[in-house]
């Protein structure tokens, strides 16, 4: 290199990490300029672009946190509202059943009222007693969903399951033992007509 190259230039150098064995790198002074300027051009682009982008950014995520809550809130009154619809549907339903309940024939009330006890002195005898079961007219009426039916009514149904029994061994309706009007199943002494046991439910029988 010229003595006059020399004096034009001075060089600059900067050691790399010794374990990569690469040459230091030469700078020139008249190229320090240009190095600067690209220096002021990525602090500028970081000021006017990085930042406002991380600005809005956060702004965006502020916004979808208040989006998600928002969501959160609607899914939870959302679930409140499924549940009252719910428990309306329930009332619906068991306000149609006692209104179907009005339409339903005599022997058919009094055949609910069989299999009722029926089913409640089977697992009296499943649970090691006698296999027993006796209803008032207050049961009678809560089986049969028949909450303002004349009283007169449940008696006769009541009277009617024992004549649909035909035997007073098995099922006898009580009315002047002492603890009212009854009517009171015993399994230990019989069994209960086939008829009354089993009903039909698209085109099979089932038993109750």
């Amino acid at each position: 290199m010229s003595a006059e190259n020399t004096s034009n230039k001075q060089t600059v150098d900067r050691d790399r990490d010794a374990d990569n064995g690469s040459s230091p790198i030469e700078i020139h002074y008249d190229e320090w300029d240009e190095v600067l300027g690209r220096l002021d051009s990525l602090e500028a682009f970081k000021e006017h672009v990085v930042r406002p982008m991380r600005e809005d950014l956060k702004e965006a995520y502020d916004v979808i946190e208040q989006k998600q809550a928002r969501i959160d809130d609607l899914e939870s009154r959302f679930d409140s509202l499924e549940s009252r619809v719910s428990e309306l549907d329930a009332r619906t339903n068991m306000l149609q059943v006692i209104e179907q309940a009005d339409s339903i024939e005599p022997k058919q009330r009094s055949t609910v009222l069989i299999q009722h006890l029926k089913r409640a002195a089977e697992k009296k005898g499943q649970d090691g007693g006698r296999k027993r079961a006796a209803i008032n007219r207050d049961d009678a009426e809560k089986i049969l969903h028949h909450p303002d039916v004349h009283r007169t009514t449940i008696y006769s149904d009541m009277e009617r399951a024992q004549d649909l029994v035909g035997d007073k061994d098995v099922l006898v309706y009580k009315t002047s033992d002492g603890k009212g009007r009854r009517l009171i199943m015993n399994l230990d002494a019989g069994s209960l007509p086939t008829s009354l046991t089993e009903r039909t439910v698209d085109g099979f029988t089932r038993s109750e």
